[in-house]
């Protein structure tokens, strides 16, 4: 318990904002989900517009230091790598075979496991 009052009223400051800033991260962390769930359920318009707005957000945590900026950065970036293969994906009607069962290499004959001789 601080006995200085500086000290006191700083302690009341950071039990504040932690309660802030951990709201505030929620919010950026959902907008992402909600990203993520739209990507996952294939509604590109939805997800396109969801994203500017979970961008907007994750800029403004960055520059309130709520998160570090490259992580920031690395989070857009895979957002919209995602987006953009969602949107090529819908581009194209027809979606490749998966490759068959003749185009892949043989299975090595799995040996049987050696027991350990027991000495006498």
């Amino acid at each position: 318990m601080p006995n200085i009052k500086s000290a006191k009223k700083r302690a009341r400051q950071n039990a504040r904002l932690r309660v802030v800033k951990g709201a505030q991260r929620s919010q950026v962390t959902t907008s992402i989900k909600q990203v993520l769930r739209l990507i996952h359920t294939r509604k590109l318009k939805e997800a396109k517009a969801q994203f500017i707005q979970a961008q907007s957000l994750m800029d403004r945590a960055a520059g309130k230091k709520l998160f570090h900026k490259n992580k920031v950065a690395r989070l857009k970036s895979r957002l919209s790598r995602r987006l953009k293969t969602l949107e090529h994906g819908e581009e194209q009607t027809s979606q490749p075979a998966p490759p068959s069962s003749e185009a892949m290499p043989p299975k090595k004959a799995e040996q049987p496991a050696s027991t350990p001789t027991e000495k006498p």
